[in-house]
């Protein structure tokens, strides 16, 4: 059973901070069995509140089969909230099968999205 990791705002809020730390590896893949929900890593906010910042540190980071790491803001259907940041710091990222980093938001400032990483991989299939 998927579970999100998400530091969401729901009453209008800004959202929560996220922090992932891994001394081997940290994967995030997959959807639900409706294929509705994606296994996702991240933070978000509902209406006019900023997203928070996720901060990932790992050897290995692999996103993939629509697994996502996003911070959004507003909501996907209306607001001015500011997405947050991404902060990825890896030996090495693998974002393959519909993986995806995302910063984004309905109408305020996007996010930005910073990669430290030795070697990063992106593969559609």
């Amino acid at each position: 059973m998927l579970q999100p990791l998400e530091g969401a705002a729901l009453e209008g809020g800004p959202g929560g901070d996220v922090t992932l730390r891994a001394s081997e590896s940290i994967e995030v893949r997959g959807v639900s069995s409706n294929g509705l929900f994606p296994a996702i890593v991240g933070t978000s906010s509902v209406g006019d509140s900023p997203a928070g910042n996720t901060r990932i540190t790992t050897n290995e980071l692999r996103v993939g089969n629509g697994g996502v790491v996003d911070v959004s803001g507003g909501s996907r259907l209306f607001g001015t909230g500011n997405a947050g940041i991404i902060e990825i710091e890896a030996g090495s990222i693998r974002l393959e099968e519909a993986g995806m980093l995302s910063a984004s938001t309905v109408s305020g400032l996007g996010g930005n999205i910073l990669v430290r990483a030795g070697t990063l991989q992106h593969s559609r299939y």
